[in-house]
């Protein structure tokens, strides 16, 4: 794994111990596969998905957290 793509693993971990289940957030990134991957992989599920800027490959997810 990349630095980066642990940041991401690290983040989706953490992250569960703010928000309650049926949460929503709001992420703006640059790398959008990175999310969808530790994203559903930690029990959320992408509801939509916005290219910002084709360019710098800027996107905005809204991301739920699923009830376990």
């Amino acid at each position: 794994q990349t630095e980066l793509e642990q940041l991401y693993r690290k983040f989706f971990v953490k992250v569960k111990e703010h928000l309650k289940e049926d949460a929503v957030m709001v992420l703006y990134v640059r790398n959008p596969e990175l999310v969808k991957k530790y994203a559903q992989c930690n029990g959320y599920r992408v509801e939509k998905e916005f290219e910002i800027n084709k360019i710098e490959r800027s996107y905005v997810f809204v991301i739920v957290r699923d009830v376990e």
